[in-house]
């Protein structure tokens, strides 16, 4: 019997509530305004410099904004700005839902108490310089959706949505700042590393690169400095032990408590970090915590926390380890130029202002970009293994670094005549003007173009009774738009170098004159497997042209009575 009058009376409250949260709702009102609220409190969320909860009466703490916000009660700690933010916007400015008066209530017979607001679940101060103002939160709404909640001084209850007391009633720690850094990485000036043993290092960046100055100088490894900059401004603590809500001997952790950490001056690595605008951090990291993590203190705030044991792994490393193996530590994107010197022979590629690679030297043309990004790769891929006093001599200007290495490193997938781009020259992309084809002892054949009548005419001094072959004429430009070689075969020629490639004395000779009165020399040497050795006007590299691009080039494009004027 007791049992059933005890689900009765409950069932019974259950229905109450129920009918006056369907009044809240839907029932109409007897000409009674309420007023129009932002919020549950009238502050705006920038201005509010305190927020002070007590829930369930007994279990309290706050937050206070200074230049951040932090926890000031029960224990002192840094805020997460984004976690204060959730909170002061639900103060703020979720507007209150369904409202009913004091004196709709008492129609019903009902009062605040039967709404959970007689005893609050969280009472709740807000505070603006010397103004404050409270919000009371009481009882679940029937279907868990939403919270009774009434702002002191108003003669009203509301509804608010579930999320609202959800952002009230929290723990302590969910607002915890678990950024140990602010900065990124570029903002890190310089740091140091103690760790057991007297063992000293310290690290500072030298423009682009970095260096050890201590305990010896040298070269530091960027992509070990990189990966433990960017690891250590990225920490997070995985929870916090010191303080916590059980905190109670002090305000600064034990000496004793510390060494239990393995955080005490003889155990712990300590990283001093400096930044450019000046300041300065320090954190220790000790014991290992299980589960790959690690103890760490941050000497700023006094705090202990759980973290993620990576750092501590790096900075536990032999020295030997950051010391930079690499010739030339630099980001790829930041390298402008490559320059190998062999035997005396400089070649050059450079970025242009578009980012194509262009070959300066031995020869100004474009440069194969595959093989520039492998050259580049095989430079930076240099280790103080690869010197060799006998070796080619290697610089990425502007940077003043350079190293004579050995040709085996630098050159193990290419050569350097791969550098120049197969596509010699394109007539395509200004009009041609005039074609001439010679071959020793059979004089010259050439056309011109006219611009006014569209057509390709035999140049009067050239031959006697003779026409325009168009086939020839469309078949030859089509060859050079673009010209493009099989491969290249030397890239620095020397006038000695001319006479092993028959170029000394070409089979034949191709002169294209293009709007702008720049002629191209097209010189045709001896055959080869597939097709002929090439060059362009003597001061090019010697490539290799298909026989089908030869014959192309050297086909008739005059037809007719074969007699010549002397030359051109």
């Amino acid at each position: 019997m007791s049992n059933s009058r005890t689900i009765f009376w409950l069932s019974a409250a259950v229905a109450a509530l129920s009918a006056c949260h369907v009044l809240m709702s839907y029932g109409g009102r007897s000409g009674e305004t309420l007023p129009i609220r932002k919020g549950l409190v009238s502050f705006p969320p920038d201005e509010i410099t305190t927020v002070e909860i007590a829930l369930g009466g007994t279990n309290r703490y706050s937050i206070a904004k200074a230049d951040e916000w932090e926890l000031t009660s029960p224990y002192h700690a840094a805020v997460d700005r984004r976690e204060a933010a959730k909170l002061l916007d639900a103060l703020s400015l979720s507007r209150p839902g369904e409202t009913m008066t004091d004196a709709e209530l008492s129609k019903l017979g009902r009062t605040r108490d039967d709404f959970g607001l007689g005893a609050p679940r969280a009472v709740v101060k807000v505070s603006r310089g010397g103004l404050s103002e409270r919000v009371f939160f009481g009882a679940e709404t029937p279907g868990g959706t939403g919270v009774y909640a009434s702002p002191e001084g108003q003669n009203w209850i509301c509804i608010v949505p579930a999320g609202v007391y959800a952002a009230v009633a929290r723990d302590p720690e969910s607002f915890r700042k678990r950024e140990f850094f602010s900065e990124g990485p570029e903002s890190v000036l310089s740091f140091d590393v103690k760790g057991t043993g007297g063992r000293f290092m310290r690290f500072v960046r030298d423009g682009a690169a970095w260096k050890m100055t201590m305990p010896s100088e040298t070269k530091a490894s960027a992509e070990k400095v990189s990966r433990l900059l960017d690891a250590l401004t990225h920490l997070q603590a995985e929870f916090f032990v010191w303080p916590t809500a059980s905190s109670h001997e002090g305000s600064s952790p034990s000496a004793d408590l510390l060494a239990g950490w393995g955080l005490d001056a003889e155990n712990a690595f300590v990283l001093s970090v400096r930044f450019t605008d000046g300041s300065d951090r320090q954190l220790s990291f000790g014991k290992d915590a299980g589960d790959g993590l690690v103890y760490a203190l941050s000497h700023l705030s006094e705090s202990v926390a759980v973290v993620p044991s990576g750092v501590r792994e790096m900075l536990a490393s032999p020295v030997e380890s950051f010391e930079e193996r690499r010739l030339f530590p630099v980001d790829p994107a930041m390298v402008g130029a490559v320059s190998v010197v062999d035997a005396g022979v400089h070649y050059l590629v450079a970025r242009s202002e578009t980012g194509a690679w262009l070959l300066d030297s031995p020869v100004s043309a474009a440069a194969d970009a595959a093989a520039a990004q492998r050259l580049l790769a095989n430079v930076l891929a240099l280790t103080v293994d690869d010197v060799s006093e006998d070796g080619l001599e290697v610089s990425l200007p502007p940077f003043s670094w350079s190293a004579k290495v050995d040709p085996r490193a630098l050159l193990a997938d290419m050569k350097l005549d791969d550098l120049r781009s197969g596509e010699i020259f394109s007539a395509s992309a200004s009009p041609v003007k005039r074609i001439s084809v010679s071959r020793p002892g059979e004089g010259v054949m050439s056309v011109v173009y006219d611009r006014d009548r569209r057509a390709w005419n035999v140049e009067a001094s050239a031959f006697a009774k003779a026409s325009v072959d168009e086939k020839a004429v469309a078949g030859l430009l089509a060859a050079v738009s673009p010209l493009t070689a099989e491969k290249i075969s030397r890239l620095k020629v020397l006038p000695s170098d001319m006479k092993a490639f028959g170029l000394d004395t070409p089979r034949a000779t191709v002169a294209i004159d293009i709007e702008g009165a720049l002629r191209r020399n097209i010189l045709i040497g001896s055959p080869v497997d597939g097709g002929a050795f090439a060059t362009l006007g003597a001061a090019d590299a010697v490539f290799v042209i298909s026989s089908q691009t030869e014959a192309a080039l050297t086909a008739p494009i005059v037809t007719g009575e074969a007699v010549t004027t002397k030359g051109e």
